[in-house]
């Protein structure tokens, strides 16, 4: 399985809205100062799990992504991705400052979703995007008992104990995917602790479920497969700027027939 950050890439005509908003918030994260107001990370995450499926709200950006591939019963190919992105508008200590009464329009985040599909077979690439403020049931991240369940509209990913649940629908594709663990989530770098640049702070918390089994639906132009395959999940937050002269990233993950992962990043 191969996968490439999107958000780091230069916005493709095709990816134009999204692109210019995923590029105005990491100019915004690489232009910020580590005292900025929001929670910062300077060592090891100590995740506890499930509560850190969930949200991190007093941290600048967090995603929830997801890959995989799948096949159906023909050996029919193909690939999928769904991503929630979480934006802080301002930090902790700027929050609650607005006069009452409150209103339920008023939120200090926003999310943006990003799924696609590749039909590998037929030589097709779909993808949708969506943007939301966390308001008025909207978009957000939420926890009851040990569930999570971050959404955007009508896209969503729910995580419990035993399983994750996918569900994304566009005009051009759709699917229903649920995905259970093979492996418990690996914590990256020290306890989480991934280091991104030369200071403490240059970092963010970060673990993934690098191998899950996947079942479910998928719709292509009408056509409804039942697929099955495997998947991966990454989920990270950070407040840190990038060091100077860093842009972004590049990543790359495999599953090895072995039941071994591999997973890499370039800055």
């Amino acid at each position: 399985m191969i996968s490439k950050r999107m958000f780091i890439k230069p916005p493709q005509p095709r990816h134009r809205l999204l692109g210019i908003i995923l590029l105005t918030m990491l100019i915004t994260v690489c232009a910020a100062t580590a005292d900025d107001g929001y929670q910062q990370i300077t060592g090891p995450c100590h995740l506890a799990f499930p509560k850190d499926h969930g949200p991190h709200p007093a941290y600048r950006t967090e995603w929830w992504y997801y890959t995989g591939n799948l096949t159906d019963a023909d050996g029919h190919r193909f690939g999928f991705q769904l991503t929630f992105f979480r934006s802080a508008l301002k930090p902790p200590a700027n929050r609650g400052k607005w006069p009452n009464p409150a209103s339920d329009w008023r939120t200090d985040q926003i999310y943006l979703a990003h799924a696609a599909l590749t039909d590998i077979d037929d030589g097709r690439h779909l993808q949708a995007e969506q943007t939301a403020r966390a308001a008025l049931a909207l978009a957000g991240a939420e926890q009851s008992d040990a569930t999570t369940t971050i959404h955007l509209n009508t896209w969503q990913a729910v995580i419990k104990p035993n399983g994750h649940h996918l569900m994304a629908d566009t005009m051009n594709f759709s699917f229903d995917l649920n995905l259970t663990p093979v492996k418990p989530p690996v914590t990256h770098g020290d306890k989480g602790y991934s280091r991104k640049g030369r200071s403490p702070e240059q970092s963010s918390c970060y673990y993934s479920f690098t191998r899950l089994d996947a079942t479910g639906h998928l719709t292509v132009s009408d056509k409804r497969y039942t697929v099955q395959g495997t998947a991966w999940m990454d989920h990270e937050f950070s407040s840190a700027p990038l060091a100077p002269g860093i842009a972004g990233w590049d990543w790359f993950s495999i599953q090895l027939d072995d039941q071994r992962e591999i997973m890499l990043y370039l800055m």
